[in-house]
């Protein structure tokens, strides 16, 4: 887990210290190691920046960039499946001289190209400079768990894990406004664009190649969420036996990403998925340690649930209170870690759960992806109930501008400017599915309701055969997940110096999961009903049966003596 920065500078004006200051930008990423490389040709200059958290091969045989004969490399993230790679490749005459999983990558892509990205287990994103032939490659993991920006601006193309590492270079600043008003809509910026008109996104699951003789920066996707969720289903329909597959898949992800040669922990809430994932962690190490942040407000303190969990599997248990005071302190800090505008207010306690984790452990797991991949979140129920009795908008002109007035929309929320924002979101939607994900984001059922009747049937609009729970999954999937979730994880780890892992989003997981119907994901009016009941083997059944609160924090109490 690293941080990386790389520059093409093909006007050949930009002097070798603005690598240093890039990589200087980034440096709580990787305050383990770093190093730079600069290199001049006739048609342009390359440099790389790296800032190293030291995971796997303590020595400073892993410092980046890392070299293998014409490659360089720089390297953020883990390749959980490396030591099978590397044997692959050992049987295939290379040699190797680390016990890096950096150096992996470079071999595998030496012997298969771009193919070399079917073979990796992890999250990652890369940037491998090949000298013979004048190229660069570019890759960022399927569900988009490390980030990677890139700019272009006088004549450079750069690229760096976060954007302050791209902020050295960038002299305009000017503002993107599409970006701004996603952000108004959904509490962060988008899939691709970022708050400035220059700077954006690698997309998840894709890879760059970058021509360096002519210039030619081509994008490519190598995996896809909707290709699985519209994939036929040929598994045993014996519910039982999906049950039991999953579990395994489970149970092997977790196994890899307790690789390490640093100490490892978890994340527990006390909810399925964490507890889960720290059950079958315990198995793997009998001395586990887990970690937890609680609230003195009742209604959103899980603390408690946590330490009953945690004394039932025996773990080392450590729960951080939360307090207004540090909610407040960390507040401060939140433009400096998220580099743009982001509302998703649990970034607080994210922040002070990974800042008390590192003072213990330098690895911790948690269990992202369990809602989007299972049918966790209740608004999945709200959702399908709105499907199956048929609701659908109330057509537009009574819905806007004369039938609702500022007035009535009121009654929605204490801010009617935003609530109008977002009912003109659920108007332009593309399809059914597309308005009803927006309406049970940001309205609860009575508010549904009042702007829903019984007209209109659903459309599909075939992203996903039909399947109305798995649609609204892939949603989430390819939108909230990564540009919500995983930044707010990324960030706040990162920030402190700590890896966070993703043992619920492994591909060959997910894979399996989003090609089962919806309606074994969501299931007698039971949520998460496949991981419920895995997650029963583990931990008894009254230990994890409550209302489902969401890592949510008092903001509202927080903010009223502000």
């Amino acid at each position: 887990m690293c941080g990386l920065v790389a520059l093409i500078d093909y006007s050949k004006t930009q002097e070798k210290s603005i690598i240093a200051e890039m990589t200087e930008a980034i440096f709580s990423r990787g305050p383990d190691d770093g190093d730079t490389s600069f290199i001049e040709t006739n048609n342009y200059n390359l440099g790389l920046g790296h800032r190293r958290l030291s995971i796997i091969d303590l020595s400073s045989a892993g410092r980046q960039p890392m070299r293998y004969q014409h490659l360089t490399m720089v390297f953020n993230g883990e390749i959980y499946n490396y030591q099978e790679i590397k044997n692959k490749l050992i049987s295939l005459g290379y040699s190797f001289y680390t016990h890096t999983d950096s150096e992996v990558i470079l071999v595998a892509y030496l012997e298969w190209r771009e193919k070399c990205l079917e073979h990796f287990t992890g999250m990652f994103a890369f940037f491998i400079y090949d000298e013979s032939n004048q190229e660069c490659f570019i890759a960022r993991d399927r569900f988009g768990v490390k980030p990677l920006y890139f700019m272009k601006h006088n004549g450079c193309l750069a690229f760096a894990s976060e954007i302050k590492g791209l902020l050295p270079l960038n002299q305009s600043k000017d503002f993107n406004l599409n970006a701004i008003s996603h952000y108004f809509q959904f509490g962060y910026t988008g899939s691709v664009d970022t708050v400035y008109s220059n700077i954006k996104k690698v997309l998840p699951g894709t890879f760059l190649t970058i021509n360096l003789k002519n210039k030619q920066l081509q994008e490519h996707t190598y995996w896809s969420p909707d290709t699985f969720f519209n994939s036929t289903y040929n598994h045993s329909k014996d519910i039982n036996d999906v049950i039991s597959n999953v579990e395994q898949l489970i149970v092997e992800s977790c196994k890899q990403r307790m690789v390490a040669d640093v100490p490892v922990g978890v994340f527990l809430s006390g909810g399925y998925d964490s507890s889960l994932v720290a059950a079958i962690c315990k198995k793997l190490n009998n001395n586990l340690s887990t970690f937890t942040i609680s609230f003195s407000e009742k209604e959103y303190n899980e603390g408690e649930h946590a330490k009953k969990v945690a004394e039932h599997l025996g773990t080392n248990h450590h729960n951080f209170l939360c307090t207004e005071k540090e909610a407040l302190e960390l507040s401060a800090i939140l433009t400096q870690v998220y580099d743009e505008p982001y509302a998703d207010s649990s970034a607080i306690p994210t922040l002070l759960l990974s800042k008390m984790t590192k003072k213990h452990v330098k690895v911790s797991l948690s269990a992202d992806g369990g809602d989007e991949f299972f049918a966790g979140y209740t608004r999945y129920a709200q959702l399908a109930h709105f499907q199956n009795n048929k609701y659908f908008l109330k057509p537009i002109s009574k819905v806007i501008p004369t039938k609702v007035s500022a007035a009535l929309l009121k009654g929605f929320l204490y801010n009617p400017k935003q609530r109008i924002q977002k009912i003109k979101s659920i108007l332009q939607a593309k399809s059914s599915q597309e308005a009803l994900d927006i309406l049970t984001r940001y309205f609860s059922l009575n508010e549904s309701q009042k702007l829903l009747n019984h007209r209109y049937s659903p459309q599909y609009n075939d992203l996903v055969s039909g399947d109305f729970i798995n649609e609204i999954l892939y949603r989430d999937t390819i939108k909230y997940l990564p540009n919500d979730i995983l930044v707010k994880v990324d960030r706040a780890t990162m920030h402190y110096g700590l890896e966070g892992r993703e043992p619920l989003l492994d591909h060959k997981l997910f894979e399996y999961v989003a090609s089962l119907p919806g309606t074994l994901k969501y299931s007698s009016n039971n949520l998460k009903y496949i991981l419920k009941n895995i997650s029963y083997k583990y931990i008894p059944k009254e230990l994890l049966d409550r209302p489902k609160k969401g890592f949510s924090v008092p903001i509202k109490k927080w903010m009223s003596g502000i």
